[in-house]
C-alpha cells in the first residue's frame, strides 16, 4: 500500500477520535511546556554563578528529573486508556483485510503527530511565557536588574530527547498489543477492564489495612524532626502500597458486605448502584487508586514548598539569630574583633554594649542526656524537671561539643556589612552573616516555590487527564448496561439516580482518601520541616488546608464537565 494512504487514514482517525486524542494532545502539551521551562531555569547562565541562582537550579535540577520520571510512568499509563477504546476498531480493520503491519504504522503515524503537536505547542507557549517567569524569579532571588534572560539550548534538547523515549516505548507498546492480539480479541479488548485477580480480596484488604495503618503511625507518632525527615519518604512510599490494595481489595469487601445486607441491598436504587459498583471497582479500582495518589502529591507538594517560602523569614532568623557572627580560635583574635568593633562603632557614632555569656569546660565531660535518661540514672532521688530549654543551631551545637572554639561575639545592628568588610584583616574566623544566608536562602524557597507551581501543575494536568479517560471508558461501558437494564423495564428517573450514585462515588472517594492521607502528611511535615528552623505549625498547616480546599474546588468543576461527557456518552 502507499505510504500516503496511511497518513490519510492516520489524519481521519485523529480527527474522529478527536474526544480523546485532544485532551491528550492538550496534556502533553502542558508536561512539554513545564519541562522546557524548568530545564530553561536550570541551565540559564542568568542565574548561576551567584549563590541564590545556584540554589535555585540545584532545585530545578532535581524537579527537571522528577518530572521526566514521572512523565515517562504517566505517559505510558495514559497510552493504556487511549489505545483501548481504539483496539476495537484496529480489530475491525484485521477483519476487513488490513494486516497488523499496516495497522502498526497507522498507530505509529497518529502517535507521532499527536504527540509531536503538543511538544511543539507546549515548547511555543513555554518561549512566550519564559521571559515573564524568568523576570519573577530573578526578582523572588533578588536577581533583577542583574542577568539578562537567554534561552539555552539544554531546555530544547532536553525536552526532545524526553519525548523521543516516550514516543519510542509508547509506539513499542501498541505496536506490540497489535501484533500479540487477534482480530477477535482487538474486537472485544474494550470490554476487558484493568485486569485483577479477585480471589484474595480479604487477605490484601488486611495487608492493605496494616501497611495504611502503619504509615499513619509513622506520620502521626513521630516527634522528632530528624527522624521525620529520614521515615517521610518511606511513609510515603506504604501510603501508595496500602492505597492500591485498600481500593482494588478494601472497595470489593465493603461492596461485599454491603450485597450481603439485605436490607441495604434489595432496594431498588441500592441493588442496581451496589452491583454497577461492584462491576466498576473490579475494572477501575487502581486507576481510582492512582487518581487519588497523583491529587495527594500534589496538594502535600504545593503545601510544603509554599509553607517553606512564607516561612522563610522565620527559618532564617532561627538559624542566624543575629546579623553577624563571628567565631575565632583564641582570645587574641577574639580581642582584636573586639577593637575593631569598637573603632567601626565609634567612626559611626554608635554606642556598643557587650551582653554575652558561655559555658566553659574545664576537666568536666558535657554530655547530652535527656532528662528521662538523667533521673533514670539517678535513682533513689527526686525526679527533677527543667523550667528552661537550651536551642542552638547546628553550627552553635558543633562548636560547643566540639570544643574548637574559644570565644564567640555576637551582635544585631546596622554594622554588619562594614565589620564584615573589617573582619577581612583577622585570620582563622569563621562568620555566619544574616545577610549571606539570606541571599543563599532566597535562591533555594524561590527555587522550591517555583518547583512546587510546576510539580502542581503537571500534577493536576495528569489528574484531570485520568479522569477524563476514565469518564469516557466507562461510559461506554456502562452504556451497554444500561440499554439493558431500560429493556427490561427501569424507568429512566431510576436510571438517573443509579448514575448519579456511581459516579459521585468513584469521583469523590479519591478525594475523600486524599484528605484523609494530606491530614496525616502535614502532621508529619510541620514536624519534619522543624529541622529546616520551621517552629510555627500555623503556616504549614494554612498552606495544607488553602491548597487542600483550592484542589477540591477545581476537582468538582472538573467533575461537573467530566460527568455531562459521561452522561452523554450513557444517554446516547
Amino acid at each position: 500500500m502507499a505510504k500516503g494512504f496511511y497518513l490519510k487514514l492516520a489524519f481521519a482517525n485523529i480527527k474522529r477520535s478527536k474526544a480523546i486524542y485532544l485532551p491528550y494532545a492538550i496534556a502533553t502539551a502542558i508536561i512539554s511546556g513545564v519541562y522546557f521551562l524548568v530545564n530553561m531555569l536550570r541551565y540559564s547562565p542568568g542565574i548561576s554563578g551567584v549563590p541564590s541562582g545556584e540554589a535555585a537550579q540545584a532545585v530545578f535540577m532535581f524537579t527537571s528529573v522528577f518530572i521526566s520520571l514521572f512523565t515517562f510512568i504517566f505517559m505510558m499509563y495514559i497510552n493504556n486508556f487511549l489505545i483501548k477504546r481504539r483496539k476495537k476498531e484496529f480489530g475491525l480493520y484485521g477483519v476487513l483485510g488490513l494486516e497488523k503491519r499496516h495497522v502498526g504504522r497507522v498507530l505509529l503515524y497518529e502517535n507521532f503527530f499527536v504527540m509531536a503537536a503538543g511538544v511543539l505547542v507546549g515548547v511555543a507557549l513555554a518561549l512566550i511565557f519564559g521571559r515573564l517567569l524568568f523576570m519573577v524569579l530573578a526578582n523572588m532571588i533578588e536577581l533583577a536588574g542583574e542577568n539578562t534572560f537567554i534561552v539555552p539550548t539544554e531546555a530544547f534538547s532536553s525536552v526532545g530527547i524526553l519525548f523521543a523515549v516516550v514516543f519510542l516505548a509508547t509506539s513499542l507498546m501498541n505496536l506490540l498489543s497489535v501484533r500479540l492480539a487477534n482480530p477477535i480479541e482487538l474486537l472485544r479488548s474494550d470490554k476487558s477492564g484493568e485486569k485483577r485477580k479477585s480471589t484474595a480480596v480479604v487477605p490484601l484488604t488486611v495487608i492493605g489495612s496494616v501497611i495504611m495503618a502503619a504509615a499513619y503511625w509513622i506520620a502521626a507518632g513521630t516527634q522528632m524532626p530528624a527522624v521525620a525527615l529520614m521515615t517521610y519518604f518511606p511513609a510515603a512510599i506504604l501510603v501508595i502500597i496500602g492505597t492500591y490494595m485498600l481500593f482494588t481489595s478494601g472497595s470489593i469487601v465493603f461492596l461485599r458486605a454491603l450485597r450481603r445486607n439485605k436490607k441495604i441491598y434489595y432496594k431498588p436504587d441500592n441493588f442496581v448502584s451496589i452491583s454497577g459498583m461492584l462491576h466498576r471497582m473490579r475494572q477501575n479500582a487502581a486507576g481510582l487508586a492512582t487518581i487519588c495518589i497523583v491529587s495527594t502529591m500534589l496538594i502535600v507538594t504545593v503545601a510544603i514548598t509554599t509553607s517553606l517560602y512564607f516561612g522563610q523569614e522565620e527559618t532564617l532568623r532561627v538559624q542566624n539569630p543575629y546579623d553577624i557572627s563571628v567565631a575565632v580560635d583564641s582570645e587574641e583574635q577574639a580581642g582584636k574583633l573586639d577593637e575593631l568593633v569598637g573603632e567601626v562603632a565609634k567612626k559611626k557614632g554608635i554606642y556598643t554594649l557587650k551582653d554575652t555569656s558561655k559555658i566553659v569546660p574545664e576537666d568536666n565531660q558535657l554530655s547530652n542526656l535527656g532528662m528521662r535518661k538523667y533521673n533514670m540514672a539517678k535513682p533513689g532521688q527526686q525526679p527533677k524537671e527543667l523550667k528552661h530549654s537550651l536551642y542552638m543551631n547546628e553550627k552553635v551545637f558543633f562548636d560547643l561539643s566540639g570544643g574548637d572554639r574559644d570565644g564567640y561575639i555576637a551582635f544585631r545592628d546596622a554594622l554588619a556589612d562594614e565589620i564584615a568588610d573589617a573582619g577581612l584583616m583577622i585570620k582563622d574566623y569563621a562568620v555566619d552573616s544574616y545577610h549571606l544566608a539570606a541571599k543563599q536562602a532566597y535562591g533555594l524557597f524561590g527555587g522550591l516555590i517555583f518547583m512546587g507551581v510546576f510539580l502542581g501543575v503537571v500534577f493536576l494536568a495528569v489528574t484531570v487527564l485520568i479522569i477524563y479517560f476514565k469518564q469516557i471508558s466507562e461510559g461506554y461501558e456502562d452504556r451497554e448496561r444500561f440499554v439493558i437494564l431500560k429493556k427490561v423495564g427501569m424507568d429512566d428517573s431510576l436510571v438517573r439516580r443509579t448514575i448519579s450514585a456511581q459516579v459521585k462515588w468513584v469521583f469523590f472517594l479519591p478525594l475523600l482518601a486524599a484528605l484523609v492521607h494530606t491530614v496525616f502528611s502535614t502532621i508529619m511535615t510541620v514536624t519534619m520541616l522543624k529541622s529546616f528552623g520551621m517552629m510555627n505549625p500555623s503556616i504549614t498547616i494554612s498552606c495544607a488546608a488553602i491548597t487542600f480546599a483550592i484542589f477540591a474546588v477545581v476537582y468538582i468543576i472538573v467533575y461537573r464537565l467530566t460527568a455531562r461527557t459521561y452522561y452523554g456518552i450513557v444517554n446516547k
